[in-house]
């Protein structure tokens, strides 16, 4: 037994009745970790004070034992329960009951924690603005009990409902990174954007461009994802004729970067892929070669000169899969000997925000000379997986300041290029 343990026994026998000694041993068992004997006083304190905010936050700490126990039995619940009950309007007790329900993975459990993150969202009160507690609850903050709702929504089967509470969370500047990060991963495993079509430029989004191009008016719909064409031909001002190398070309046209460029705008160039049944299909419908082959292992050097391209080519798109292979295909690129007026890298960061692969190809363009204009461009608002990027010698001046945004922040595409981002 330990010195603080001999005299908070001595005080506590002196009145075993008495509710601070009581919520003395029960907080000293709790901080060394004798969890068992920490409930046990935990609930004499509670039953032997008037006080309610005592009364709570002794039936919240009984909880967090239990919890670091191991143990979520109906008792638990019933814990929580009655401290909700005590105090409605303090968040602290819903958040545990919400993480002890969807901890049990029940389909009513789930249910219950929904109901439950629910009328706590809609009653409770921050906790700056109610009376301290005698201790920390670890109670992390509204943000939590709003993502455990919608967690919850998922497997209550409110799909529709899940994802646009994600979404919603996902843009918010008040939610951390680290939740952020758990969001994004949900929104990928939900499916969230898999239902989505492209996005196309229309005419009608003329008079919104941010940079209105020679030849725009020209332009009835394009072809990429994500608007890398527009992208291209507002870098390059319209230019007819140009020329570029194309990796990860995918399909002939459906989310295709150089379709429009070749067809309306009469650039020439190789594109290259993995996929046969898309080479073939480039092949049948596209003027300019798409080749069959690992781009890992193309030799740029002595292939480009074949293809009579320039040593000043007009683009450069990288977008393999996983993004290891972008960066790899990067490294073979012969910039000592080429150089490209905009190029167009994925990264695919959404995916796996602890990689470096982002954070490596920026580093290394930027060690060629290369200058970004737009970063963590996506196709919606979560998805960032492209970095855009031109060599400051190859185009405009004006047009580059006009185009310029680098900032934190994920960029849907379509909303870059209309100009609805500053």
């Amino acid at each position: 037994m330990t010195n603080i343990l001999k005299e908070l026994t001595i005080e506590y026998l002196k009145d075993v009745d008495d509710v601070e000694s009581n919520w003395n041993i029960a907080l000293h068992y709790h901080e060394i970790g004798q969890y068992a004997s920490a409930i046990g006083f935990y609930v004499r304190a509670a039953e032997r004070t008037s006080d309610k905010l005592l009364q709570y936050e002794c039936m919240v700490r009984s909880s967090m034992c239990f919890a670091k126990q191991g143990i979520r039995k109906f008792s638990v619940k019933g814990m929580l329960q009655h401290a909700v009950s005590l105090l409605p309007e303090r968040p602290e007790a819903y958040y545990h009951l919400v993480m002890i329900l969807n901890n049990e993975h029940g389909d009513g459990s789930w249910f219950d924690s929904y109901t439950y993150g629910s009328i706590a969202l809609q009653i409770t009160k921050p906790v700056e603005d109610l009376p301290a507690t005698r201790t920390s609850l670890d109670y992390p903050g509204r943000f939590v009990l709003e993502f455990e709702r919608a967690h919850a929504a998922w497997h209550c089967g409110m799909c529709e409902e899940s994802r646009d509470l994600h979404r919603e969370m996902y843009k918010r500047d008040d939610v951390p990174v680290w939740l952020k990060t758990i969001i994004k991963n949900n929104l990928v495993s939900m499916n969230a954007f898999q239902t989505e079509k492209i996005e196309p430029y229309k005419m009608i989004d003329h008079s919104n461009m941010r940079h209105k191009f020679p030849g725009l008016d020209l332009i009835k719909q394009n072809y990429s994802e994500s608007f890398q064409d527009m992208f291209v031909l507002a870098m390059t001002n319209g230019k007819r004729n140009g020329t570029y190398v194309e990796i990860g070309a995918g399909q002939s046209h459906y989310g295709n970067n150089t379709a429009l460029l070749e067809e309306k705008f009469g650039w020439t160039g190789i594109s290259f892929d993995l996929n046969e049944e898309f080479v073939n299909q480039h092949n049948q419908k596209r003027k300019n070669m798409c080749l069959r082959r690992d781009a890992t292992n193309v030799d740029y050097t002595k292939l480009l000169p074949t293809m009579q391209l320039p040593t000043d080519i007009d683009y450069l798109q990288i977008d393999c899969d996983p993004p290891e292979i972008s960066f790899k295909v990067l490294l073979t690129i012969p910039f000592e000997t080429y150089r490209f007026a905009v190029v167009t890298f994925e990264h695919d960061h959404y995916t796996d925000p602890d990689n470096s692969i982002r954070e490596k190809s920026r580093r290394y363009l930027e060690s060629h000379g290369y200058q970004m204009v737009v970063n963590n461009i996506a196709p919606d608002d979560v998805r960032e997986y492209e970095d855009w990027w031109v060599h400051p010698e190859l185009v405009d001046k004006k047009v580059l300041t006009k185009m310029t945004l680098v900032n934190d922040n994920v960029k849907k595409a379509k909303d870059y290029m209309l100009g609805k981002l500053s």
